[in-house]
């Protein structure tokens, strides 16, 4: 079974989460993908970021979807970056082999038409071959899967037993993304976000369990590498 490796929002243990240099720092040192957040701003710009509100990453403050682009970017990351468009991640990636992960945080805030505007820009960067989307929203993987029937949906749940969203969104579904591994359901899920070496290792070995979503990938590699070599 393939196993893959997410670096979470690049490789926050050593760069800024969601920055460009995260990213860069992620594609140059071999993670199987990456994944990252998207939301919107009030004019419609595409840009990366986990959070709802700049507080936390930021020096600025306030609700992303009350601003323009041009104020956003205002602000900066703590390593001077300004908040990175869609658009610039797509083409970073777009000439590598890298996967992507990209989530809607559209559960406190539902940005209109955000669906069919990113699967628009994905299908331009021609990444769509190489991208998952997620969320822990049912209506915003409903609305993807009408406007992007073919491309791979996960539902991201914190919950562990039944998970009656899960139940009624199967059928459109590729994966399931939970913070722990559901060994009562048989269907491909990826796990969020493992960092502990016993953790990384258990998943590895764990039935349906198709990738992990860490913020040490390089760690998840040198596990993985090592149970490659002991079985050889």
């Amino acid at each position: 079974m393939v196993f893959d490796i997410y670096g979470h929002r690049g490789y926050p243990v050593r760069f800024p989460e969601n920055s460009m240099a995260s990213f860069n720092y992620t594609i140059q040192h071999g993670a199987d993908g990456i994944e990252t957040d998207v939301q919107q701003t009030i004019d419609g710009a595409l840009v990366i970021m986990h959070d709802e509100l700049i507080d936390r990453t930021t020096n600025g403050n306030g609700w992303i979807k009350d601003m323009t682009l041009a104020e956003l970017h205002q602000y900066q990351l703590v390593n001077g970056e300004q908040v990175p468009l869609l658009a610039d991640v797509l083409d970073l990636l777009a000439p590598t082999g890298i996967q992507l992960n990209l989530e809607f945080k559209t559960s406190k805030v539902h940005y209109p038409g955000i669906e069919a505007a990113v699967h628009q820009l994905v299908m331009a960067k021609k990444m769509a071959g190489r991208t998952v989307y997620s969320s822990f929203d049912a209506d915003t993987l409903r609305r993807l899967h009408t406007v992007a029937p073919h491309q791979p949906l996960a539902l991201l749940t914190t919950k562990t037993g039944e998970i009656p969203k899960f139940d009624a969104l199967r059928p459109i579904l590729s994966a399931l993304h939970v913070e722990h591994y559901q060994p009562q359901i048989d269907f491909p899920q990826r796990l969020w976000t493992v960092d502990d070496s016993l953790e990384i290792r258990s998943a590895m070995g764990d039935t349906n369990v198709v990738g992990i979503i860490t913020d040490d990938f390089e760690r998840a590699m040198q596990i993985r590498q090592s149970r490659l070599a002991m079985r050889a």
